[in-house]
């Protein structure tokens, strides 16, 4: 029940509350609070991917959703929106599961979404909801926009300084 902050405030202590916790380095509270976060999320991750297998009469598949600021790396923004068979192969597209979001790399921030059956699929006689909006360094967005058409309406200079030099086009190419 605590967050991520709380956990690695509980195993460093927390400076303001705790004068004796300054000795800690910087650096290692910065890993610690990676690590904590990437063993919380990787858990939830876990858990919300057996929810999902466990109720596969609703789930048709996995939707890759990946963070829309200038931190997530090509792999994962390439993978933003994708959808994936219950058994991660790729559905309408060549890029491989590769692990999932959560176990592809360290620092991830990725989740896997459920593509649920539509109503009518249930034997229910009405139309689907209009997409709703995510979330983005900019503030909301439609929920449909992809990594890639976020990065394309950015300056040059942000997409080079996001991917690093050559990083660009490597991601240009995955695509």
């Amino acid at each position: 029940g605590m967050t991520t902050l709380q956990i690695t405030q509980r195993i460093l202590g927390d400076p303001l509350l705790d004068p004796a916790a300054t000795g800690v380095l910087p650096k290692a509270r910065r890993q610690l609070r990676q690590l904590v976060h990437a063993s919380v999320q990787t858990l939830a991750n876990q858990q919300r991917e057996a929810l999902y297998h466990a109720n596969r009469d609703l789930v048709r598949g996995l939707r890759w959703l990946a963070t829309l600021d200038g931190r997530t790396c090509g792999f994962c923004g390439a993978r933003d929106g994708l959808v994936y068979e219950m058994n991660y192969r790729p559905r309408g597209h060549e890029l491989p599961w590769g692990g999932g979001p959560g176990a592809c790399h360290f620092g991830f921030r990725c989740v896997s979404l459920p593509v649920l059956a539509s109503w009518r699929e249930l034997g229910v006689d009405i139309d689907e909801p209009p997409p709703g909006q995510r979330a983005s360094q900019d503030g909301p967005v439609s929920a449909t926009l992809r990594f890639e058409d976020w990065l394309a309406a950015k300056p040059e200079a942000f997409q080079n300084r996001t991917f690093g030099p050559g990083g660009k086009a490597a991601f240009q190419r995955v695509q």
